[in-house]
């Protein structure tokens, strides 16, 4: 039972740092996600704004007044860098939870039963519809080989290089990449019929 907790919450730690890093992918990947940064520069400065009459509000002491002006600029950063945080983990929620839902579909129950691959990045490569994932995986390399048309199927994609392992030199057996493009293939059946007849 213990290391069953131990396991979901090593899982939940992967899938919160996963969440704020394919965030931070898309965007560079998708740079109309830049505009966010306008509105969260425009809220920080409200805060600043609120801040400064605060401390004229409450008229503090000359002796204490740097002392408190610090502690509320600490205080402001802080609210920024926890804003970009949960922005990047918002978006990196929102890029996941599609191909994860459809990979669910795609395995069963049995394979999931150490948890959902997890997305951990996801790019599409330039002047080409290939989009290379990368999922972190408890499920063994043998099921995803296995399951290859079934994840196509649910994900309406063909694959266009053999499913392989992820990582530095691509032998981490808990990355799993694939490579895909939209739309299925038809499968090959060969000649139907004989032109000779």
């Amino acid at each position: 039972m213990e290391d069953n907790n131990y396991n979901i919450r090593r899982a939940n730690q992967i899938k919160q740092f996963s969440r704020i890093k394919l965030g931070f992918q898309q965007f560079i990947h998708k740079p109309f996600y830049n505009l966010i940064w306008l509105f969260v520069c425009l809220f920080t400065a409200i805060i600043i704004v609120v801040k400064n009459k605060f401390i004229v509000f409450i008229s503090v002491p000359p002796l204490i007044e740097p002392v408190l002006n610090i502690v509320l600029n600490i205080f402001v950063f802080l609210i920024a860098v926890l804003m970009i945080f949960a922005i990047f983990e918002k978006v990196g929620e929102h890029t996941a939870r599609r191909d994860e839902n459809k990979l669910m579909v795609a395995f069963s129950a049995k394979d999931l039963r150490n948890g959902c691959p997890i997305l951990i990045s996801k790019k599409k490569i330039r002047g080409t519809d290939v989009t290379v994932c990368e999922f972190y995986s408890n499920i063994p390399y043998a099921v995803w080989i296995e399951k290859k048309e079934a994840i196509a199927d649910a994900m309406n994609v063909h694959f266009v290089e053999k499913i392989a392992y992820g990582g530095k030199n691509n032998n981490n057996g808990k990355i799993i990449v694939i490579k895909t493009a939209k739309g299925r293939k038809p499968i090959d059946r060969g000649i139907l019929y004989d032109e000779q007849f």
